[in-house]
């Protein structure tokens, strides 16, 4: 059975469908990069859901709080989805993000888009749509497209969320597509940057040919490191086990440096990264 799936069922929710969301407020914003040199925080935040405990949407606070990060991609962000009792994480979420500063956003579209990818940003989104994958099984999975005017430097941000059927041939298509998507902007555009939950681990052959065409954040900043994002329960396990996050960017992006925030709130950890475009 898909490791994965096994974790999935370690984890025990206790949600009152009834429970309403207070917005919260804070004395400072996030502090906004003035130069070409940003954090990026790729997390995904596991339909608002801390571990073990339920819904705790507040508490992904801490994370943006502590981390100070410029852009954000997070996964499994849902309106109406029955796996957390039909709460609406995405409306939670950009009030709070709202608060910290981060003025612009977007979600998937669309109505299949049940696992919807966000995107919050400090800086302007030019345009921005969704890709839906031509191969699904389970969710119809997606990606989102932004274009950012980064203080006058337009970056292209993918953010996505790959199946976590990894045996079959679903996982394969929908790297092609996004592989083929990005060669594309690779031609127009010198900051290209991707990230998401790629359910796959640095060894597999999808990321050895995403790796030959944009850089990993990760093994560049802290090479020969595992650097492992899932599961985040240490309660189940001693520590996470594999790396399946990513920050990839294009070869013109310096990487300055790249940590994991150590925190049990979803059951991925969130990776973050420093770049400097190009």
């Amino acid at each position: 059975m898909n490791r994965k799936l096994i974790f999935g069922f370690l984890i025990t929710f206790t949600l009152m469908a009834s429970l309403s969301f207070i917005p919260i407020t804070f004395e400072d914003a996030i502090p906004v990069s003035s130069t070409d040199e940003i954090r990026v925080l790729q997390y995904n935040i596991h339909f608002g859901l801390e571990v073990n405990v339920g819904f705790e949407i507040d508490k992904f606070t801490e994370v943006i709080t502590e981390v100070k990060p410029n852009i954000v991609g997070m996964q499994e962000m849902v309106i109406n989805f029955p796996g957390n009792g039909f709460l609406d994480v995405y409306t939670s979420m950009v009030d709070i993000m709202d608060s910290l500063g981060y003025e612009y956003y977007y979600v998937s579209k669309g109505s299949i888009a049940y696992l919807k990818n966000a995107f919050f940003s400090q800086y302007e989104i030019l345009n921005a749509s969704t890709y839906f994958y031509s191969v699904n099984e389970v969710y119809s999975r997606n990606l989102i497209r932004m274009v950012l005017d980064v203080n006058g430097i337009e970056t292209v941000i993918y953010v996505t969320h790959i199946t976590h059927l990894t045996e079959t041939e679903t996982v394969s298509t929908q790297m092609e597509e996004l592989t083929s998507l990005i060669s594309d902007d690779l031609v127009n555009y010198d900051n290209v940057i991707t990230m998401g939950d790629f359910n796959l681990e640095p060894d597999s052959a999808e990321i050895i040919k995403m790796g030959e065409l944009l850089n990993d954040s990760w093994s560049v900043a802290n090479p020969g490191e595992a650097g492992p994002t899932f599961p985040s329960d240490i309660e189940v396990l001693d520590s996470p086990l594999i790396r399946i996050d990513y920050i990839f960017v294009s070869s013109l992006i310096g990487v300055l440096g790249c940590d994991i925030y150590n925190t049990h709130f979803s059951d991925h950890l969130p990776l973050h990264c420093d770049v400097k475009l190009s």
